[in-house]
């Protein structure tokens, strides 16, 4: 309630002791004191009334209003001691108070503030996390995509290079037939023949046998290479080695040591 709205003291006194800092005593208000015509003072007609500052370093923490209305001059110099005594006390001890809420303000606020600092923290250092996190997961998605278009760059080179000996191997086959249609007479296009096999397949020696397995006798006998020994000279010495094996199961024969035991391959 507003000093000035309240009828349950004087207004003008506490104003007076507020302003002055310092104590009011009334021994007969209504009769004898310079506020008698205070509209409190007049109505109410209090008979003692002293009201004193609490004062602490100079600064009014706050004013004491009582009143006797039992007799005048209640409010005496011992007792104006005593209540002199108490309002300092109260004075320091308000100020205490109010430093301490001050304080707990203080460490409230501060609390506060460190908990949205370390709130702040924790999602700048998610966010960080997680920026991390996507950054590693776009290297290694870098480092895959690097692999496979090496993988790829490398597939491709070497389809490439097969594709490169295949019309190399094509154009030989070409010109191997060409050479073989543009000859006349049998031992051109056997001569031919070896010629191109021994080429086309890298060979070190070609040989080429024509018989007759009717009259069991070799027709043409052709080499391209060198070749260690004696060429087979009768059906019955060609019948006997590989060229025999491939006579009997009309299936070429492949061996890397012709010592080993020979199968037709499939």
């Amino acid at each position: 309630v507003p000093l000035e709205e309240t009828e349950r003291v004087s207004a003008a006194i506490i104003h007076y002791v507020a302003r002055t800092q310092e104590h009011v005593v009334l021994h007969d208000a209504a009769n004898e004191s310079n506020f008698t015509n205070d509209a409190y003072i007049v109505a109410h007609r209090p008979t003692s009334v002293l009201c004193a500052p609490l004062v602490n370093q100079g600064e009014v923490m706050g004013i004491v209003y009582l009143e006797n209305n039992l007799t005048t001059g209640a409010f005496t110099p011992d007792r104006l001691d005593v209540l002199n005594l108490l309002a300092s006390q109260a004075a320091i001890s308000i100020e205490n108070a109010r430093l301490y809420d001050q304080l707990g303000q203080y460490s409230k606020t501060l609390e506060d503030n460190v908990a949205e600092r370390t709130t702040e923290l924790m999602t700048a250092n998610a966010q960080l996390s997680q920026e991390i996190a996507e950054r590693k997961r776009a290297e290694e998605a870098l480092q895959t995509a690097k692999k496979v278009a090496e993988e790829a760059q490398h597939k491709a080179e070497e389809a490439i290079r097969q594709t490169r000996v295949a019309l190399q191997e094509t154009e030989g086959l070409f010109k191997a037939a060409q050479a073989i249609l543009d000859a006349t007479e049998l031992t051109d296009i056997c001569q031919s023949l070896i010629h191109h096999f021994n080429s086309l397949v890298e060979a070190d020696r070609t040989v080429l046998f024509l018989v007759n397995h009717q009259r069991r006798e070799i027709l043409l006998n052709l080499m391209c290479g060198s070749i260690e020994g004696e060429l087979p000279m009768t059906y019955d010495e060609l019948e006997m080695g590989i060229s025999g094996m491939v006579f009997k199961s009309g299936q070429p024969v492949l061996s890397a040591n012709p010592d080993d035991q020979i199968e037709p391959a499939a």
